[in-house]
């Protein structure tokens, strides 16, 4: 699937930085325009080093009891020896308050896995997780840009699907 998602942020009247829009695709990296003019500012890792060459997910939440912007980035690791298939996902939450700061980041990895969007709650990040195989044969073409993502991958009908909560604000482990 593909996604554009666009976000203000911060809300008017919230911070000393001016409002942007946020705008962000699926597994790139988000940009910033100014929401008067529509003309871009740059690049939001040029504000956020923390996000730089990470792959973003487009869907981005807010939590506006603490006044603060969720990213989520997701990569892949093709060499974890111990996960099922050889392959391993890491899913990675990056908090932004008003003043364009990363206040809290979260990293969870788990066996190879796909998942789209996510929800957050008060104390939890709530990831759908729909276990995945790699079509190992089928990599080096989506390397050469013969193939599309979503053709090196297949879900793992042999095992279940979960909802993971993982721990927003302590380094408990998820649940």
């Amino acid at each position: 699937t593909a996604n554009l998602v666009v976000t203000l942020w911060p809300l008017p009247g919230n911070s000393a930085v001016e409002p942007m829009l946020i705008v962000a695709c699926d597994n790139g990296s988000p940009y910033c325009i100014n929401p008067e003019t529509l003309q871009s500012i740059g690049k939001l890792e040029d504000r956020l080093p923390e996000i730089k060459g990470k792959k973003m997910q487009a869907h981005m939440r807010m939590d506006e009891a603490r006044q603060r912007l969720i990213l989520c980035s997701s990569s892949f690791d093709t060499d974890d020896k111990t996960a099922k298939g050889g392959a391993s996902s890491i899913v990675e939450f990056f908090e932004v308050d008003t003043n364009l700061n990363v206040v809290s980041t979260r990293k969870w990895s788990s066996r190879f896995m796909v998942f789209h969007d996510y929800m957050i709650t008060d104390n939890y990040y709530v990831v759908p997780k729909n276990p995945a195989k790699f079509k190992w044969d089928e990599l080096p073409w989506f390397i050469l840009g013969a193939k599309r993502a979503v053709e090196v991958f297949e879900m793992d009908d042999e095992s279940c699907g979960e909802l993971v909560l993982i721990p927003r604000h302590t380094d408990g482990e998820a649940l």
